[in-house]
């Protein structure tokens, strides 16, 4: 924009994630903004374009992830100090106010609490831009940090869980191990013995031997 801005602009945004929870190495970051004026601010600098179109003052958003954190963080004026930056995203809107959307090429890197934090700020505009004026000289918007929505909360994937197949050969065996008294009756280890023909061969061996000598019990109690 090369006509000179003579109002004072001030934008301002809000934003909210688009998913609050993410999996692991899977969802990535992404996060809504609205864009608009402080109250007193003069409008949003535009010019005619070529078409008759109005063109709206470009602006360069810069987004921040801070995270994984453990526990959820209290908001507060900015991120501790320190703290651990999961993904950085420019965005470069030219459409004035209204609603837009920013996904980073991250996804969360482990479990725990992710936040945004957003910033307008006239030392990193386009040279033509500031050129124009667009922004007061200095000028600088940021979000608070901790805001419960701007906050994403990253899971590990869910585990799979163990198929029957897989454990039953291990319960039957330590069934088979030792018979219980109501299971000493002829068909009751009959049963047992059809249960465990996927058993180590030790556990069969006593079956077997088990069901002849109540076979034999059977024989003699006639």
């Amino acid at each position: 924009m090369s006509a000179r801005v003579e109002t004072s602009f001030s934008p301002t945004l809000t934003t909210t994630v688009v998913q609050e929870l993410l999996t692991v190495g899977r969802d990535p970051f992404a996060d809504t903004i609205e864009l608009g004026v402080a109250d007193g601010s003069g409008p949003w600098p535009e010019r005619e374009g070529s078409d008759g179109a109005p063109e709206h003052l470009p602006l360069l958003l810069e987004g921040v992830v801070y995270g994984p954190f453990a526990e959820p963080q209290a908001v507060s004026d900015q991120a501790p100090e320190g703290a651990p930056v999961a993904a950085r995203v420019e965005l470069v809107v030219d459409g004035g106010p209204g609603g837009y959307e920013a996904i980073a090429q991250e996804a969360p890197s482990g479990a725990g609490f992710y936040y945004w934090v957003w910033t307008i700020s006239e030392a990193v505009q386009d040279p033509a831009t500031r050129e124009a004026g667009g922004l007061p000289e200095g000028y600088r918007f940021s979000d608070s940090f901790g805001l419960p929505s701007e906050r994403h909360e990253a899971r590990m994937p869910d585990t799979p869980v163990a198929s029957v197949a897989a454990v039953a050969p291990t319960a039957l065996a330590r069934t088979g191990a030792g018979l219980p008294a109501p299971l000493a009756g002829t068909g009751a280890l009959l049963l047992g013995a059809g249960l465990l023909l996927g058993a180590a061969p030790l556990v069969i061996r006593r079956l077997r031997r088990a069901l002849a000598n109540a076979q034999r019990s059977c024989r003699a109690s006639r």
